[in-house]
C-alpha cells in the first residue's frame, strides 16, 4: 500500500516524456543549503526569489531530504512575499514554509545545526559551501542562475516577482538535475543563464538584459477568467499578487486538491487536503487586494450559465451573450481545452507543461495564431478503452486491480469492463475515467515556470498590443534540461477548424483583436 510520501512524490518520479531523467535514481535524497547574504536579505525581490525557492524545495519528495538555510536571524519578512505562514522575519517564515509544505518528509535546519549540503544556492555574497553551487540574482523582469557569471553587487529594486520567480525555479530545476540524475547527453547544468523575461531571450551577460514595465506602468488589469485553478493557476495568482497588481477575475474549476497535487501546488499545504481549488485561489488574491469570483463549476456549465456568476452587471451582460474577453486557460486535457476555444474568447492564453517543458501561448485569432485546439488533437474515448481493456486482460489479478484503483475505478467495474457488453453497464463517469490518460509525470518548479510565463503573455500583450506581442513568436518556451527561455512561431494545424469555420464566426463576435 502507498504511504503518503509515495503519493507526494508519485508525480515526479515517473518517467518524463523527454526521456531525460534517471528512471532509477527517485530513492536518492540530498541535503540543500539556501545561502542568502545580510546585505540582500531586506529586498523585496530578494524575499520573493528565496520564499519561492523554499517553496519548490520544499516539494521534491523523495529527492531532496533536507533544506539547510543560512539566513540573517533579525530580517524582518515584507508585506505580500509569503502566501502562507507568516511569520515576523524571514528566517522563520521558510522554516515555516518547509513544515507546512512536507511536515515530517523534508527536514528543515538552520545554519550549523544541518547536514553537510550536496548542493548550496547562493544568493548574495555568501561562501559556497558545497562541490555544487550555483549563484542567484533577480531584479524585476530579469534574472541569472550560475555557475560562472558576474551580476551587480547591490540588491534588486523592483516590486516585480517575474524574475524571482523564474530564477527559483531555474535554481530548483538544477537540484532536481542533480539529486534525481539525467541519463547521459541528455540533459546539461546550468554555467551561466542571463534571462529576460520582457524579451524572452537570453544573453551573455546581466548589462545585456532587457527590463520591462514597473507594475505601475499597467494600472488596474481588464477583468480575466482563470479556466482550470489548478498548479498553472495558481502560479500564475501568486505572480500577480506578490508583485502588487490589482484587477479582477473569475476562477472557474469544480476541481478539488489532493495529496498527489501537493509536488506542485505552490498555495497548498498538507492541511489543504480536499480542498476547493477555486476557493484556495480566490482567498489568496483577495488577500492581495485582486478581486477574485470564485466558480466551483466546470467551464461548460460556466459558459452556459447566462451570466450567474458574474461579478459586476458589464460581466453579466457580456456573459449573456456568450462573450468572454480575455481567458487563460490553465487546463492540461485536450478535451477541455476543445471547449474553451469553441467558446471563442476575443484573446485566449495558455499555460501548460510537459515533464520538463513548460510553455505559454498567446491565441488571437484576430491576429492569424494558430488557435488552442491546432496540435491538441482529441483521441475517441471508445479507442482508448478497447486498448485498456486489452491492456487489463493481460493483467495479473492484483496488477490489474492496481491499475484499475489509479484510474479510480474498483473491482467490481473491472470485472464488468472485462465481460461481454460490460462498458454498456458501466456510468458515463466510469467511462471518463477509465478512458482519461494517467496522469504524466509533473514537477513544482516547471509549474510555477508556465503560470509565470502566462502572466508574463497576458502583460506583454495589454503592453504592446497583438502585433507587437506575437511578431517574435507567439509560444514562449522554457526548457530545464538545457535551460533556455526563448519564443517559438507556431503554425496552425491543417486538420484544425479554425481554418476558416472558428475564424469566421470569432469575426462575426469581435471583429477585431482585445488589442490591435
Amino acid at each position: 500500500m502507498k504511504s503518503e510520501l509515495d503519493f507526494l512524490a508519485d508525480r515526479h518520479l515517473r518517467p518524463d516524456p523527454q526521456g531525460v531523467l534517471d528512471e532509477h535514481a527517485g530513492a536518492k535524497t540530498g541535503v540543500v543549503l539556501v545561502q542568502v547574504s545580510e546585505h540582500m536579505a531586506t529586498a523585496l525581490g530578494v524575499q520573493h526569489l528565496v520564499w519561492m525557492l523554499v517553496n519548490l524545495l520544499s516539494r521534491q519528495f523523495k529527492v531532496v531530504g533536507e533544506v539547510v538555510l543560512d539566513v540573517p536571524v533579525a530580517v524582518p519578512l515584507q508585506a505580500g512575499v509569503a502566501a502562507f505562514g507568516l511569520k515576523a522575519t524571514l528566517l522563520e517564515t521558510l522554516e515555516e514554509c518547509v513544515r507546512l509544505v512536507s511536515g515530517p518528509h523534508i527536514k528543515v535546519a538552520r545554519a550549523g545545526l544541518g547536514s553537510q549540503p550536496d548542493v548550496a544556492l547562493v544568493i548574495g555574497d555568501g561562501t559556497p559551501v558545497a562541490a555544487w553551487h550555483w549563484r542567484l540574482y533577480a531584479d524585476g523582469w530579469r534574472f541569472f542562475v550560475g555557475l560562472d557569471g558576474e551580476v551587480p553587487a547591490t540588491p534588486p529594486q523592483s516590486e516585480l516577482s517575474i524574475g524571482p520567480y523564474l530564477c527559483a525555479s531555474y535554481a530548483a530545476g538544477e537540484v532536481f538535475k542533480l539529486l534525481r540524475g539525467m541519463k547521459p547527453g541528455k540533459g546539461e547544468f546550468i554555467r551561466a543563464l542571463f534571462t529576460s523575461a520582457w524579451t524572452a531571450s537570453n544573453a551573455d551577460g546581466w548589462d545585456e538584459l532587457v527590463d520591462g514595465p514597473s507594475v505601475h506602468e499597467f494600472g488596474v488589469l481588464p477583468h480575466f477568467y482563470f479556466a482550470g485553478a489548478g498548479a498553472v493557476a495558481q502560479a500564475a495568482a501568486l505572480c500577480l499578487g506578490s508583485s502588487g497588481f490589482k484587477g479582477s477575475c473569475s476562477a472557474v474549476d469544480k476541481d478539488g486538491l489532493d495529496l498527489t497535487n501537493d509536488n506542485r501546488y505552490a498555495l497548498s499545504t498538507r492541511d489543504d487536503d480536499g480542498a476547493s481549488k477555486v476557493q484556495m485561489l480566490q482567498a489568496y488574491l483577495h488577500a492581495h487586494g485582486f478581486d477574485c469570483r470564485a466558480v466551483p463549476e466546470w467551464w461548460e456549465t460556466f459558459a452556459a450559465s447566462g451570466g450567474k456568476f458574474a461579478p459586476t452587471p458589464e460581466m453579466r451582460a457580456l456573459e449573456r451573450g456568450f462573450k468572454f474577453p480575455i481567458v487563460l486557460s490553465c487546463v492540461d486535457k485536450n478535451k477541455p481545452r476543445h471547449a474553451l476555444q469553441n467558446a471563442l474568447p476575443q484573446l485566449l492564453i495558455g499555460g501548460s507543461t510537459d515533464g520538463l517543458t513548460a510553455k505559454s501561448s498567446i491565441f488571437d485569432l484576430g491576429a492569424g495564431t494558430a488557435c488552442l485546439k491546432c496540435h491538441n488533437p482529441l483521441q475517441s474515448r471508445n479507442t482508448v478503452i478497447e486498448a485498456r481493456r486489452a491492456s487489463l486482460q493481460m493483467l495479473e489479478a492484483e496488477a490489474r486491480l492496481a491499475y484499475a484503483r489509479e484510474l479510480g475505478l474498483t473491482e467490481a467495474d473491472v470485472e464488468l469492463l472485462l465481460s461481454a457488453g460490460g462498458c454498456g453497464k458501466l456510468s458515463e463517469g466510469d467511462l471518463e475515467r477509465f478512458s482519461a490518460s494517467s496522469p504524466e509525470m509533473s514537477v513544482g518548479f516547471v509549474s510555477i515556470a508556465a503560470g509565470v510565463l502566462l502572466v508574463m503573455q497576458l502583460l506583454r500583450y495589454l503592453q504592446l498590443g497583438a502585433a507587437d506581442a506575437t511578431k517574435d513568436g507567439a509560444m514562449a518556451v522554457a526548457t530545464f534540461a538545457r535551460a533556455k527561455l526563448r519564443p517559438l512561431h507556431i503554425g496552425t494545424d491543417q486538420s484544425c477548424d479554425c481554418e476558416p469555420l472558428l475564424r469566421a464566426r470569432w469575426k462575426g463576435i469581435w471583429s477585431r483583436s482585445y488589442r490591435a
